[in-house]
């Protein structure tokens, strides 16, 4: 068994949210033995369209096609410090969950862009998990209503979908009582 904990590959979804707080949580109580899988913490940059470029096709900011040089090299660098705070951000998640017990050469942090829509973070989570031979992916469950569900899908919903040769954990976050 210690073999095939040793081995296997988890990714999780992590932003600065309860459920994914929840996500990752329950892997660190699934495996609290000293045998544990190699860990991929993935946050989704979800970046925000300028408002001076607002009726801009979003996907000509990514690649900057046709955008003046200057503009393109102020968004480079904007999403390049954005990926440093969000990775030492989810960093201090997973450590503040963690208690610094987790092996560090058993954890990866990785920040990837992933466009300017929450919908499209299931997809970026997929492709991470084919990217990283992942044998399990989990992401944290927010309740979000039945009119979102029924129209956009949670992450959670969308990624069980998309992701089909990669078990996938959804993990709702304890409800507080108030």
């Amino acid at each position: 068994m210690a073999d095939s904990l040793a081995s296997l590959k988890v990714l999780i979804g992590v932003d600065d949210s309860d459920s994914a707080r929840a996500a990752v949580s329950h892997v660190l109580r699934v495996f609290p033995g000293p045998d544990r899988p190699r860990l991929t913490l993935v946050h989704v940059l979800v970046q925000k369209i300028p408002p001076h470029m607002e009726f801009i096709d979003p996907s000509m900011v990514w690649d900057g096609a046709g955008l003046p040089t200057a503009l393109q090299t102020e968004t480079a660098e904007q999403v390049a410090r954005d990926k440093q705070v969000a990775a030492a951000r989810v960093r201090e998640i997973f450590r503040d969950l963690d208690g610094g017990r987790w092996p560090e050469e058993r954890l990866t942090v990785i920040v990837v862009e992933g466009g300017f829509t929450r919908a499209a973070i299931a997809e970026v989570l997929t492709y991470q998990a084919r990217e990283t031979g992942a044998d399990v992916v989990v992401v944290g469950r927010t309740h979000h209503g039945a009119l979102h569900d029924a129209l956009i899908k949670s992450t959670g919903q969308r990624l069980v979908q998309a992701c089909k040769a990669t078990a996938a954990w959804v993990v709702g976050a304890a409800r507080q009582a108030v």
